[in-house]
């Protein structure tokens, strides 16, 4: 996933990502989820819930969404999504939120969450290194 986004351009510590992994899997406001193909992990959707800014209601933020190119085309995706909302409104949550912030294949990504029932509600706008206009 690192290497096909924007962010391959930034370090990748595999470490880093582990402990991320385990603590969503240890703490109460955290969801990670794993597909499993023929005993192979082929894709993965980890993420988080938390109040929101303004309010005590708790939105479920999705983190990462991988799937393993040759499982793109088929259900791996839909069903970890799938598993996500569940896993999601069973802690409390009354908002699931997803963005594609890393620049792939946006516009297929953004089919699937509408096809899911996800309504389109922003952007998501990013600004890198000293790259500050005024």
């Amino acid at each position: 996933m690192h290497a096909e986004s924007k962010y391959r351009c930034y370090n990748f510590d595999p470490l880093k990502l582990a402990n991320t992994i385990s603590e969503l899997i240890e703490v109460k406001k955290g969801i990670a989820l794993v597909a499993v193909v023929q005993g192979k992990i082929v894709g993965g959707l980890i993420g988080y819930l938390a109040e929101h800014y303004f309010g005590c209601d708790l939105a479920a933020y999705g983190l990462a969404l991988f799937i393993d190119a040759e499982h793109r085309n088929g259900m791996v995706g839909p069903r970890l999504i799938k598993q996500y909302v569940a896993h999601a409104r069973d802690k409390g949550a009354s908002e699931i939120v997803f963005s594609n912030t890393t620049g792939y294949e946006m516009e297929r990504v953004g089919r699937l969450f509408l096809r899911l029932g996800f309504s389109h509600d922003g952007y998501v706008f990013s600004l890198n290194g000293n790259a500050i206009t005024e």
